[in-house]
């Protein structure tokens, strides 16, 4: 599931789901890298409020990198990269769609 809202220059909300896949390369003791990839179909309400988007349905694609540092066996620190591009797939026009970069900092705890 994703949901995103953003607060400026005005509040707008989107809601999707977004099955993903993660591939973790070879195992370096605690160093664990990673790629993973994702989309699905996205629901916003940007249509009415900037010219990138024409319609309401989207999607959102996915795809990016990252490392595990694993502090126990249960425990880990992440940093990575994402890029994450919204559009509606052609449906309508325009479809200059939105692209973001992301990096992301973060803690995993598996059980």
């Amino acid at each position: 599931m994703v949901y995103i809202q953003f607060q400026k220059p005005f509040v707008t909300h989107g809601f999707g789901f977004t099955p993903k896949i993660k591939y973790t390369f070879v195992v370096l003791d605690r160093i664990r890298p990673y790629a993973e990839f994702a989309g699905g179909p996205f629901w916003t309400d940007l249509a009415d409020k900037i010219p990138e988007e024409s319609s309401r349905f989207n999607f959102v694609l996915t795809a990016g990198f990252g490392v595990s540092y694993f502090l126990t066996y249960q425990a880990a620190l992440n940093v990575g990269y994402r890029f994450q591009h919204i559009s509606n797939g052609g449906t309508r026009y325009p479809n200059l769609g939105l692209n973001a970069s992301l990096p992301f900092g973060g803690f995993s705890f598996f059980f």
